[in-house]
């Protein structure tokens, strides 16, 4: 009996697990860079054992954009900026004389690619159906097999059922027996698998063509779509450059605004710096006086405060003296009254002399 070829590890899987998605994808391209191994959307498909092809695409440019480096950014002088404003005038002065050459050239790479993806997909439909009549025959000469091994699993337990009926064997023919219907019964499960396997392919095909012929519509009204609006997209360009010119100009003229402004500013700046060292000088000079006077201030605040204290002490004297005074008024006064009484009353003796004489 032929050998039937062994069943892919990941066709019962593909019922039973969940659909891939962009991030197992991501996972599979993270693993196959650190062991060192291509990241393609081959190897990736190898890797997960499954999934579709259009979310292992997608998953895998999704991976390619995330590892391209990001450029840090970079400060321009006025120098660069004028380098970069002439070659970006030359870029479209070029650019101006090749649009016209590069639509002409564009129009007949797309049609080129149209007829090369119309004939692609040809050869895709072709080579699906041929893989379809491939795996039709192969399906069948499953099921031949699987008739055979049912006739050989049926002759083999009739042969089992005659020989207990004739008599007792030897017990190594029977474990013989025994090891052979076993053998049969996993191979009947084995075409049964392969049965299966091969109808999934079908299957597989039946979609692939079906894609292929949906590839093939979608190119064909893409050529149409592009034709249709290439006119549009070459007065839309002419437009554009017309617009950039522009506002180079204008950008231009902004510059020199600038600079204009930026010189009038300069001027106006060391105009006012001038000023404020003439007024930094003055303000010294005036704190410098300040601080004269205020020590003045400070001399004068110590003489009032001297005078004050000579103040008091005149008046504590002037206070003594009226006291003085006063006394002195009343000893004359009472000098007075003595000398106004003695004047009235002489004494005895006095008048006696007076008498004698």
């Amino acid at each position: 009996m032929p050998s039937m070829p062994p069943e892919p590890a990941h066709s019962t899987e593909d019922r039973r697990n969940p659909p891939i998605t962009t991030a197992d994808v991501l996972v599979a391209c993270r693993e196959l860079a650190a062991a060192g191994e291509p990241v393609t959307r081959r190897s990736v498909r190898e890797k997960l054992g499954r999934g579709s092809m259009t979310t292992i695409h997608n998953g895998v440019r999704e991976y390619e954009h995330q590892q391209t480096p990001s450029l840090p950014p970079v400060e321009l002088t006025p120098e660069d900026q004028q380098i970069i404003t002439e070659l970006g005038a030359r870029a479209l002065t070029i650019a101006a004389e090749r649009v016209q050459h590069i639509h002409s050239e564009r129009e007949a790479l797309l049609l080129a690619n149209a007829e090369a993806t119309e004939a692609r997909a040809n050869d895709a439909i072709a080579a699906a159906e041929a893989r379809i009549e491939e795996a039709q025959q192969q399906a069948l000469i499953a099921e031949n097999a699987r008739q055979a091994a049912i006739a050989e699993k049926d002759k083999a337990t009739a042969s089992a059922a005659a020989a207990a009926e004739r008599a007792l064997r030897t017990e190594g023919q029977m474990e013989q027996l025994a090891s052979r219907n076993a053998a049969l019964t996993a191979r009947l499960h084995d075409i049964e698998q392969e049965l299966a396997v091969s109808k999934t392919r079908i299957e597989l095909e039946i979609v692939g063509r079906r894609q292929a012929e949906s590839e093939l519509a979608t190119a064909t009204s893409t050529l149409a779509a592009l034709r249709e609006t290439q006119q549009a997209q070459a007065q839309a360009q002419a437009q554009t450059l017309a617009q950039i010119r522009e506002a180079l100009a204008a950008e231009q003229a902004l510059r020199i605004e600038v600079t204009h402004q930026r010189d009038s500013s300069l001027a106006a700046l060391e105009k006012q710096q001038h000023e404020l060292a003439a007024l930094t000088t003055t303000l010294s000079r005036m704190e410098a006086t300040i601080t004269s006077q205020e020590a003045s201030i400070r001399q004068l605040s110590l003489d009032l405060a001297s005078e004050r204290d000579r103040v008091t002490q005149l008046t504590v004297i002037a206070s003594s003296t009226e006291q003085h005074a006063a006394a002195l008024r009343s000893l004359e006064e009472t000098v007075a009254a003595l000398a106004s009484r003695t004047e009235k009353h002489p004494p005895k003796e006095a008048s006696q002399n007076q008498q004698d004489q």
